[in-house]
């Protein structure tokens, strides 16, 4: 389709220009005026095309879109950072075990007053300078009323909260999307409007050169035709700077880079055009999300409610330690089992300076704002679901007016072609009727794809 460039090289505007017609002065300035810059636009953005250029499809574009999104890609890193908090909460289960080892040089200052020294809590006879000293301590929370098994459910449903927000993400990147890819769609068949048109001003200029050479008109209906096929290439030259733009923007979602001269826009799939009048707010993400980050904050709450219950554990310890009086590594040669513990601990909050009464009234009043966002959100959604329901219909309406309106004009056509063929009107005529009927399908063209783009966008927002 985009072959169309070569065909309207400036062979009919220095045609025109080296015609015998001969105008008045001014009118003749002012179309050498018009040409010089029409030349100029056409051999600018007029060019050939290939023979085998890239179709792009709705489909595609939407999955670059949402696989080149930034934002999509944050909402996968977030899913994974929760991925990774679910599993630190579960090792709270785990025991606590810790090793740790002293190796010093110690040297007696009280000329041998002091004849013991303390290792970790076990009194040892001063009689050396060099001493190692291990300690293996273990701790256990056994029972903590349920403290970690809300902190995990916490983490578990902000995790889940993440998931449906990465839908979302995706599908405002595809609602986005669905719009640039209609502006571009339009754009292009704008093109190939625009092409269909200068071919049919193209003739009608040539029915207008013969007509005068036979007598039939004035030269001033010539030059109307000339004006009107340099305006034709006017349009056509904005057109495709248009679908450049339209191109551009479509890539700032996919991040590919279009050749306007090798790229086509498929259609839009055709898919029934009666959309629903309301959407299920609860099988929404939105809904879905602000579900999960309600449960994530209430889970929160009761964690901290089960912090205020006694906390019981065990715990045990065991101490090695070594010595010798001139060597320093035979200090670990020496090591050995000096005493071991075991025991059970319990650990009782009485007063914490108010610190977790504070932190229970700061969730539950996260937990109202998340409340009243989601009202708010999904009353958002189901006004923008409305509208851009009205919007198909009215669309679906002026589709069909415009359908119907084109089929009459089409059979003024045919008419006005059988009288051209029998010579009763002139040729031109049946031409501008046919220039008329390009312009209405534009129009037509125009109401098919935003019918088309907002029923996308409903199935969208319903789906998520």
């Amino acid at each position: 389709m985009l072959q169309w460039c070569g065909r309207y090289r400036t062979g009919f505007l220095s045609s025109f220009l080296e015609s015998r017609f001969t105008f008045n002065h001014a009118r003749e300035q002012q179309l050498l005026k018009i040409f010089r810059r029409c030349l100029f636009l056409s051999l600018l953005a007029l060019s050939t095309g290939p023979a085998n250029a890239a179709v792009l499809t709705l489909e595609q574009v939407l999955a670059r879109a949402v696989a080149a999104s930034h934002d999509v890609r944050l909402s996968e890193v977030d899913v994974k950072l929760n991925k990774n908090d679910v599993l630190r909460k579960r090792t709270d289960y785990l025991p606590n075990i810790v090793a740790h080892m002293n190796t010093e040089y110690l040297r007696d200052l009280t000329n041998d007053q002091t004849q013991v020294a303390v290792v970790n809590n076990t009194i040892i006879p001063n009689t050396t300078r060099y001493q190692t000293s291990i300690n293996f301590a273990t701790s256990w929370n056994v029972i903590d009323f349920g403290a970690r098994s809300k902190a995990v459910l916490a983490a578990k449903e902000h995790l889940a909260a993440s998931k449906h927000a990465t839908t979302l993400r995706q599908r405002d990147v595809k609602i986005a999307t669905i719009d640039a890819y209609s502006e571009c769609l339009l754009a292009f068949k704008n093109v190939a409007n625009k092409t269909k048109i200068l071919d049919y001003r193209r003739e009608v200029y040539a029915c207008k050169v013969r007509l005068f050479e036979a007598g039939s008109i004035p030269k001033l209906d010539v030059s109307e035709a000339a004006l009107a096929s340099s305006d034709a290439v006017t349009a056509l030259v904005h057109a495709k700077y248009d679908y450049v733009e339209k191109l551009k923007e479509l890539s700032e979602f996919t991040h590919d880079i279009y050749d306007t001269n090798a790229t086509e826009v498929a259609d839009f799939e055709a898919v029934p055009a009666a959309p629903l009048d309301t959407i299920a707010l609860r099988s929404t993400p939105d809904y879905k999300f602000f579900d999960k980050e309600i449960a994530s904050k209430r889970a929160e709450l009761k964690a901290l409610e089960r912090q205020r219950y006694p906390q019981i554990g065990c715990y045990s310890n065991f101490y090695l330690y070594g010595f010798n009086q001139y060597r320093f590594f035979q200090t670990y040669k020496d090591l050995r089992p000096v005493t071991i513990s075991f025991g059970i601990s319990v650990n009782a909050p009485i007063f914490d300076q108010l610190k977790n009464y504070s932190e229970r009234q700061r969730k539950r009043l996260e937990i109202e704002r998340l409340e009243v966002e989601r009202d708010k959100k999904l009353w958002e959604l189901e006004q923008n679901y409305q509208q851009t329901s009205q919007i198909a219909k009215m669309h679906k309406i002026d589709a069909d007016n415009k359908q119907e309106a084109l089929v009459q004009q089409s059979v003024k056509a045919q008419i006005l072609g059988r009288l051209a063929q029998r010579r009763l009107v002139e040729k031109s005529e049946e031409i501008v009727e046919k220039i008329e009927i390009a312009e209405q399908e534009l129009e037509l063209q125009k109401s098919q794809v935003q019918l088309q783009a907002h029923v996308r966008k409903l199935k969208t927002l319903a789906e998520g």
